[in-house]
Formats: structure tokens, C-alpha cells, sequence
């Protein structure tokens, strides 16, 4: 699966009245290229398509005509949200029917938990959210912050994950085989198991670089040992501490510690 992130796009800005329309179309002209250059699978637009709310008639034709040549006449499959410059309403107009050309666009938290799901791949799309919007989408009061909003979002959106991808470094250890077999008795057909076999004993950090290196998730578990006898609070908990923002999560499983 090969995609193209963008953002920000911003179609329809000046800069002390004068327009960057121009501009912006040459910026576009680079991107299509690349699309082409990398056959990429599909293109992300992650949020503010416009520059303004209320964009003129000049921004919203390019922006039509841009989107059209990638979807329609390209036929890249898109993905897109709202962001905070958007009008989540304005923009939302035609989604419907704009799915049926593989051009995917939520404006609205009610689609964000609903993956869009290309090869092999899933795609969660959520846009610029109020934290008013969520609340009421959770009838949950005590959602007070973004990180109270991201907490509840995120665990809704991991029960319609389909699979889940386990890289193991083999740090020389004679029984990788038999770690091997038993996670794949323990985890769905969907979900991969990757080794990375080490030619000779290895420090942490350079085990850590080698699975972070053909790994495509989010988050990275160090587990201390080699066996899989814990229960899955052991991977909750590390999940959990991911989530205040570390990117790397060391889980020592004897001593029932995550830092």
C-alpha cells in the first residue's frame, strides 16, 4: 500500500490581497506528478481544503477542477476531511455520490468510525471536531479537553480495526520459532507477524531501530522477554501509555511496570 499525504491545501489565500491562486496550481501540478511519478494507491487530504469558510467562486472552481483531475481523470482514489478553515456543511455537500468515484470525504465526527478500507489498508477519517460535537456524539459530559476527546475517539475507532502487525527482533535467540507459532495460535488470520532476524546480539536501541524500520503502525512495545505468558493487560497498559504521547513503550512484564 503506497499513499500521498497532503494537507493543507488552503485554495483561495492571499497574501496582502494579492491572489496565490497561480501559484497554488503550479504547487498542484507537482503533486499530481508525484502521484503519477510513485503510482501511488491512493492520495490523503487531510483538512482545510479552502483557505476560508465561504471561499470565492475563483477557489472553489480550481478546487473542483483539481479534484477532478485526480479522481476522474486520473482515477486516484481520495480521502479527505474537513479542517478548521473549512465549512464542514458547504463541504460536505455531494459525499454521497462523490464515494461511488472513490473520492471519500467526512466533514463530520458521525463518519469517523466508519474505516474506508483500500487493499489492505483502513483508513479512519476525522476532521477538525468541536469538543461540544463530541460530547453529544457520546452523550458524555465529562469530556471536557481535546485529550478527553481523543481518548474516547480512539477507543471507539480500535473496535472496527481489522488486523493488528507484530515485528519481532530475533536478538540471536534460539527460540524465536516456538514465540512465533505460539503468537500466531493466539492472534486472527488478518493479523502479520514480521521477524527480524539479528545476525548477532544487539544492544536495545539497535533491536528497536530494526523493527521500527519495516514496521507500518503507530505505536512501538518493547516487551522484556521472550515469551508470550501475559495476559493482554500487559498491551493495554502500554497502549495506554502510548497514548500520553511517548513514542516508544518499554513493558517489563515480570515486574508488571510500563515506562
Amino acid at each position: 500500500m503506497r499513499f500521498l499525504h497532503t494537507a493543507d491545501w488552503h485554495i483561495g489565500k492571499t497574501l496582502n490581497d494579492f491572489s496565490l491562486l497561480d501559484d497554488q496550481l503550479a504547487t498542484f501540478k507537482q503533486i499530481e506528478a508525484i502521484a503519477k511519478d510513485q503510482q501511488v494507491d491512493a492520495i490523503v487530504i487531510a483538512g482545510d481544503l479552502y483557505d476560508r469558510s465561504v471561499p470565492n467562486e475563483a477557489a472553489v472552481k480550481l478546487l473542483n477542477q483539481m479534484l477532478q483531475d485526480l479522481n476522474l481523470i486520473d482515477h486516484f482514489p481520495l480521502l479527505a476531511i474537513s479542517g478548521n478553515h473549512d465549512s464542514a456543511v458547504r463541504l460536505s455537500t455531494g459525499t454521497d455520490w462523490f464515494a461511488y468515484q472513490s473520492f471519500f470525504l467526512n466533514t463530520n465526527i458521525n463518519g469517523a468510525f466508519t474505516p474506508v478500507t483500500i487493499k489492505d489498508t483502513q483508513f479512519f477519517l476525522l476532521p477538525f471536531f468541536g469538543i461540544q460535537e463530541v460530547r453529544n456524539y457520546f452523550n458524555d459530559d465529562k469530556i471536557k479537553n481535546v485529550n478527553d476527546a481523543m481518548a474516547r475517539i480512539t477507543t471507539e475507532m480500535e473496535k472496527h480495526f481489522a488486523n493488528y502487525e507484530i515485528v519481532i527482533v530475533d536478538n540471536c535467540n534460539p527460540n524465536m520459532e516456538s514465540v512465533k507459532s505460539e503468537l500466531t495460535a493466539r492472534i486472527s488470520a488478518s493479523d502479520s507477524i514480521t521477524i527480524v532476524h539479528m545476525s548477532e546480539v544487539q544492544s536495545l536501541e539497535a533491536c528497536m531501530r530494526a523493527g521500527v524500520d519495516v514496521a507500518v503502525g503507530d505505536f512501538v512495545y518493547e516487551f522484556e522477554g521472550i515469551s508470550y505468558d501475559f495476559d493482554t493487560d500487559g498491551m493495554w497498559k502500554a497502549y495506554q501509555k502510548a497514548q500520553e504521547g511517548y513514542d516508544i513503550v518499554n513493558a517489563e512484564i515480570e515486574n508488571n511496570s510500563v515506562s
